[in-house]
């Protein structure tokens, strides 16, 4: 079964028909509609609604009477016309968008904090990737997300353990650039998951119990703390050491 645009396919989608995509973007994105026929079909399913929308309009602009007609049945008939048009177009708006997002599909790899947490959880916190030190911590955070960070290995009281990556846990809580640093402090193992502000879309507290979920930022970046302790300690030791 052909899979559905995620919604960051979608939103590049909405700026293609704009016009708001640059010359390069325009030019990966038509190469995409090339490969993908779901995206292709998304793409015509928004222009069909901007033709009927412009169609609808149009038809009423048509329906306005000439001059003579207006001076014969009145003005009040014109505007009673005129507001019939309008509330149709506002209806079937409403109702082609409410259809198209009640069906819209949710980002297939996007999983909640407590996906997340219960998957590492299973994979026993076993990161797939340690730096050799902080510069290459530093380094590796700037390279992903154009801005660097650091959480010190000799922290005191907080275990740095590693990174995990999708492969690892299988989704991404955030967006595909997320980044997970497993951490332990005591017999605790707290996530802290970091990514552009820009792909922040404000996650929701876990419903497991006995977890919890805190949110900074510093810089261009935003930070989730995942962790069964009731205070946050990695984002403050993140935000301090922020290059």
């Amino acid at each position: 079964m052909t899979q559905r645009p995620n919604q960051r396919q979608l939103a590049t989608l909405a700026a293609y028909i704009d016009g708001a995509l640059s010359p390069d973007q325009r030019t990966d994105f038509e190469a995409a509609l090339a490969r993908d026929p779901a995206l292709r079909a998304e793409l015509d399913f928004h222009r069909g609604l901007d033709s009927s929308l412009s169609r609808l309009f149009a038809h009423e602009d048509e329906a306005a009477p000439a001059p003579s007609v207006v001076a014969t049945i009145g003005p009040a008939t014109t505007r009673r016309r005129s507001r019939w048009f309008a509330a149709a177009a506002a209806v079937l708006l409403t109702a082609t968008l409410a259809i198209y997002f009640l069906s819209a599909p949710t980002d297939p790899d996007l999983i909640s904090p407590d996906q997340l947490y219960a998957r590492m959880q299973k994979a026993n916190f076993v990161p797939t990737w340690t730096c050799k030190d902080d510069q290459e911590f530093i380094e590796t955070v700037q390279k992903r997300l154009g801005e660097g960070l650091l959480v010190p290995s000799g922290t005191p009281d907080l275990q740095v353990v590693g990174w995990a990556y999708g492969s690892a846990y299988n989704g991404y809580p955030i967006s595909p650039t997320s980044m997970i640093l497993i951490t332990k402090k005591g017999n605790d193992n707290i996530l802290l998951l970091v990514d552009k502000l820009s792909a922040d879309h404000h996650l929701k507290q876990p419903k497991t119990d006995g977890l919890h979920l805190y949110r900074d930022t510093v810089g261009g970046l935003v930070l989730y703390e995942l962790t069964p302790r009731a205070d946050k300690v990695v984002i403050p030791v993140a935000k301090q050491n922020k290059p």
